[in-house]
Parts: structure tokens; sequence; C-alpha cells
């Protein structure tokens, strides 16, 4: 009897032995070049892609005193919280993106609820409703309830892309970094650990991702000392056309003085497709007749002081992509430096 029971513990530690194995060789070390890389392809990996999500956004800190004497005390308490349904349009190969974004908050009940002074211009201020559209380094953003429209041009490139949630910032993995193996809620996952000097003292990133779903983050963290400044949580992945995409997302910043939290971000998305046919007019927006999008133009001796903001005006209410805007926007502003170009003084 004995034996047989030293016998069947050998084979107990042997199977042991064997799973254990087994499972190293499943999860083999991964340097950190090839999370580059992987950061990299997994950037690139998506086209177009075709989002919709829910966006519930919380303020939990007091507004500065500066921005209550600007826009009133009881406007600011009114838009603590937000809450939009937004959908997304992803088209890389044209550079092309846009937002819809929609309010789901009832104005009429804000205004009551926080005794906000009901004027036209409160009302704007409270509806987040808008539409924007990105192309390479610009950026048009329409309120659909007013004639007004902005438009903006950017030093570098202007790329929101919500087809990359998940995916480790290439920026993150540019420093060197510790690469450990951690295991959490049961999961053999991959801890990637970084510090650099700021002025605030030294900050230290902490990357938690999933070897099991392509190296996509679960969690990424900022912090100084004991104090969080930032962390990004990925929940809920789904496999998107072969891609693992998380369906939760949540963002959060925190106060550096106190530590408390200060803004919280959460993304739930409904719908998410990749690969799909984005067309030109998925990438447009209806401007009614008579919208002002302002502008502004680089500062230049050749000007005069205090110039620079400029109005065009939509004269025919129509469907308008990015290209038909840039040309309007430009065309005006080469118009207005003719008529308020100065004559050198010699």
């Amino acid at each position: 009897m004995r034996k047989k029971i030293v016998l069947l513990m050998l084979t107990l530690a042997v199977l042991v032995c064997t799973v254990v194995y087994v499972k190293t060789a499943e999860l083999p070390k991964i340097t950190l070049d090839q999370l580059r890389q992987i950061s990299a392809q997994d950037q690139n990996a998506i086209s177009t892609a075709h989002i919709t999500y829910i966006h519930e956004r919380v303020l939990h800190q007091p507004f500065d005193k500066k921005i209550t004497d600007i826009i009133g005390f009881e406007l600011s308490e009114a838009d603590r919280y937000i809450l939009t349904e937004e959908e997304f349009f992803l088209d890389k190969d044209a550079k092309t993106a846009k937002q819809v974004i929609t309010d789901l908050r009832d104005v009429n009940m804000l205004i009551a609820d926080f005794n906000v002074p009901d004027t036209r211009l409160n009302r704007l201020n409270l509806d987040h409703s808008k539409i924007i559209m990105y192309q390479q380094d610009s950026v048009f953003r329409l309120n659909p309830d007013t004639p007004s429209a902005s438009f903006d041009k950017f030093s570098g490139t202007y790329d929101p892309d919500f087809s990359t949630l998940g995916v480790i910032p290439q920026k993150l993995l540019e420093q060197d970094a510790q690469l450990s193996d951690i295991v959490m809620a049961d999961r053999m996952l991959l801890q990637i650990e970084r510090s650099r000097e700021v002025p605030a003292g030294l900050v230290y990133v902490t990357i938690i991702c999933d070897p099991s779903i392509g190296c996509r983050f679960r969690s990424i963290r900022w912090s100084v000392g004991s104090k969080v400044l930032r962390e990004i949580v990925a929940d809920d992945y789904e496999d998107v056309n072969g891609i693992p995409y998380p369906f939760s997302y949540v963002s959060r910043r925190f106060d550096p003085e106190t530590g408390n939290l200060d803004r919280e971000d959460t993304y739930a998305i409904e719908q998410a497709e990749f690969g799909v046919e984005v067309s030109e007019d998925d990438c447009k927006a209806f401007v009614p007749k008579g919208t002002l999008i302002t502008s502004t133009i680089p500062e230049s001796p050749a000007l005069p002081a205090g110039s620079g903001v400029i109005h065009s005006k939509v004269r025919t209410g129509k469907q308008m992509g990015m290209n038909e805007i840039v040309t309007l926007c430009d065309e005006a502003k080469e118009l207005y430096e003719e008529q308020h170009q100065q004559t050198p003084v010699e």
C-alpha cells in the first residue's frame, strides 16, 4: 500500500512539472524590442473603423475660481456630469476621421435643477452635441444647433484614433524599461516599468499587458512617489475581425497635490467594426446656410497687430467634407492677408 502511495505521488509530481513546463512554453519571454514592434504593428493594423460608444465624464474636484467667474458657478456645477453617445468613423488611407457627439442629458432639467440662468449662451455651453471632423493637421468643429463652427490647423498631426484602444502607446516604450512576469486574477501577465525625471519629480509608469491577447494592455498608471497622477484601465476584450478590442475603457486623472480623483472618463463600446467600407459621405457633415466658420492665421510682421481671426461664411447649406472646408478657409485667409498686408518700412 505504501509503495502504491509513493508511486502515485511521484506520478502527480511528474504531471505537475509537465503542466508547468507546457504553460511556460506557451508564454515565451517577450523582449522590449518585441513589444515595440507589436505596438508599431498594432497602431497601423486597422485602416478603417466604425465605432459607437457611450461616453460618461465625471468631474470630482471643485472648479477653479477663474473658471466659475467666467461661466458662473451654477453652469459649472451643472456640467460636472456629462453623458454622450458618440459615433466615430475612421479612414486612415484618406487621413480622415469624424465624430458625431450627441448629448444625452436634458438641458431643460439641468437648467431647472442647478438654477442656471436660462440664456441662449448657457444652453449652448450646456449642450455638448457637436460634429468634429479631422484631416491630417486640420480639425473642424460644428455645433448643429447654431450657425457657428471653428477650423484650426496644428503644427503636428492631430490624430484621434479610437480604433487603437488597448494598444500600448509607442511613446511609452521609447525608453529602457524593466519587464517582469506577474499573476493577477489567475492570469499570467507582463509588467513593464519605466521612469523619467520631470520638474515635479520622478514619474513612474507601470504598464500591465496581457500576452494572451497580443500584448494589449490591461492598465497603465503614472505616479510620483505614492501619489497616482493618471491611470487607464482597458477591459472586456472581445475579438473584432481577429483583433482584440476593449469594450470597456476608463481614464482617470488625480490631483497631483492631494492625490484625490479629479476626473473620470468611461467609454462603454456598443459596436466596433474594423475593415469596413467608410464612404466619402461618412466623413462629411451638413453645414447649414449662413454658418460662420471661425479660423485663425499665424501672427506675421506683415499683418496689423491684433489681427489673425477671420470668418468664412457658408453661402449654401450642404454636405461638406474637410477638403471643401480647408479650401473655403484657405481662400478667406488669402483674401484677408491681401486686404491687410502692410507695406514694409524701408
